[in-house]
């Protein structure tokens, strides 16, 4: 639906956008989803971080041009159930 849409606008500059799936999870919540898909058990060491963490968001691709994405915990382990 979104390329359709997009090919459906008339174009005048650029827009930067990241399309990737919907909401967010912590790496710990989809490490432990993708083996529970996986029937495996997840073995987590933490680790204290080196540098500030960062966010990847598609909430602008979403609101201005209608990108439908998965929501990224049902998405990880669809991945995992069909590996």
């Amino acid at each position: 639906h979104l390329i359709a849409g997009l090919c459906k606008r008339d174009w005048q500059g650029t827009d930067s956008v990241v399309l990737g799936a919907r909401g967010s999870l912590c790496i710990r919540d989809a490490i432990s989803g993708l083996a529970a898909s996986l029937g495996v058990r997840a073995q987590i060491k933490e680790v204290a971080a080196h540098d500030a963490g960062f966010i990847l968001s598609s909430e602008r691709a979403i609101s201005r041009w209608n990108y439908d994405p998965m929501e990224i915990g049902e998405l990880v382990e669809r991945y995992g159930r069909e590996s």
